[in-house]
C-alpha cells in the first residue's frame, strides 16, 4: 500500500512539472538565453500566449543579481541566493503591484520606496 501511495505522488509530482501555464501554452523548442535576459521563459509570438523556455542550468535573477537557476522555465535558488527573508522591504518596493483594487495607506515612519 505505501508503494502505491509513493507512486501516486509521483505520478501527480510529474505532471504539475510538465502542465502548461493557465492561460499559455508551451509551444516553443527550449533555447539559449539571449544576453541581457535575466528570466527563464520567452514568448514566440506577439500574442502572449505562446511561449518557451530557456536551457536548464541557465542564470537568471532569483533575488534581482544572476544568482539563480533555471529548471523547466522556473528561476529557483542557486548556491549564491541569500534567504529572501531577511530583504522584505527590498522586495516589497521591487515588487509591480497589478492588482489596481487594493490599495494600502501610508503609515507614518514607513519608507515609502
Amino acid at each position: 500500500m505505501a508503494t502505491m501511495k509513493m507512486l501516486l505522488c509521483l505520478v501527480v509530482l510529474v505532471g504539475a512539472a510538465y502542465a502548461d501555464i493557465v492561460g499559455m501554452k508551451k509551444a516553443c523548442k527550449d533555447k539559449k538565453q539571449p544576453e541581457g535576459d535575466p528570466g527563464c521563459l520567452y514568448y514566440c509570438d506577439d500574442s502572449d500566449v505562446s511561449y518557451g523556455i530557456y536551457h536548464d542550468m541557465t542564470p537568471c535573477d532569483y533575488t534581482g543579481t544572476r544568482d539563480g537557476k533555471c529548471l523547466d522555465g522556473l528561476c529557483h535558488p542557486g548556491p549564491q541566493s541569500k534567504p529572501l527573508l531577511g530583504n522584505r522591504e527590498k522586495l516589497r518596493c521591487n515588487t509591480l503591484v497589478t492588482v489596481p483594487s487594493i490599495r494600502r495607506r501610508k503609515r507614518r515612519g514607513t519608507s515609502s520606496c
